[in-house]
Formats: structure tokens, sequence, C-alpha cells
């Protein structure tokens, strides 16, 4: 077989293509997660949520998040003594990781959780809790170690 221009380009072209099919199938593969399930439903009640961060904003304080060698603490303030509500930790990468936690505080008003119980990595902590009349939303990230 002589290489000429003609050969060269009918090789590269197949190269191209098969190059192509690779990407494709590669690209079914994939596993694509979606940030939520309900995003549009949620999308519908974000006011709701720009109310409750405007509730906090207005309280002046925030909850703080604290890491230990085997927990992470989030210490709420004392305005939201008696809080209920809940903590999604959002995975970004992976949505089997993401956990809730129903917000159970002790005496000195500080929610623990297990590390053990997390995947190392990088989340984002949305919580979500009622505390008096008012319901308030904090959003932190936090990377667990």
């Amino acid at each position: 077989m002589k290489w000429n221009w003609g050969t060269g380009i009918v090789g590269s072209f197949a190269l191209f293509c098969g190059f192509v099919i690779y990407v494709v199938v590669q690209s079914f593969r994939l596993d694509v997660d979606l940030v939520s399930d309900t995003y549009y439903m949620e999308e519908l009640n974000y006011q709701e949520r720009i109310d409750h961060k405007s509730n906090l904003a207005a309280a002046g304080v925030e909850v703080t998040t604290v890491q230990t060698g085997e927990e992470l603490n989030f210490e709420f303030p004392r305005e939201f003594e008696g809080a209920e509500g809940d903590i999604h930790f959002y995975h970004p990468s992976r949505e089997i990781f993401d956990r809730h936690f129903k917000i159970a505080l002790n005496e000195s008003n500080v929610q623990l959780i297990k590390k053990s119980d997390l995947v190392k990595g990088r989340y984002k902590v949305k919580l979500n809790w009622k505390a008096g009349d008012k319901s308030y939303f904090q959003e932190t990230e936090v990377f667990v170690r």
C-alpha cells in the first residue's frame, strides 16, 4: 500500500470518527446526578428561602460550625433555643453521599454529627429550622476531613 495524500486524509478521518464514537459511548456511560429531583418545585418556593434568609439576617446571629476530631458541631445561638428543623449535607459530586439529619439540640444548644456518618469531601450544608414563630435558613460549606 502506497502512502499518499489520499491515504493520509482517509486515515485521519477514520481516527477522528473513532474518537467521536469513543466520546459518545463514554458520555452515555457517565452517571450524571441532578442537583435535586424536585428542582422545579424548589425553584417555585424560592421566595420562602429568601424570606428565611432575611429572618436570619434580621436576627444578627448565625449558626457556627466547628470541626473536631470525630464530630461536626453546629452551635446554635441562644436566640434559637429549642430550634426544630433539618440539616442537609449536599455533596456536589455524587447524590448517594447526600445526608439529612433532624436538628436535635443538646443542653448546650449544639447539634453533634459524627463524621463517620459522612464521606470525606466537600459539602454544602443547608440548615433549615424554625425557632419560635419564625423560620430560618443558612447555607455554608464544610470540608469533612
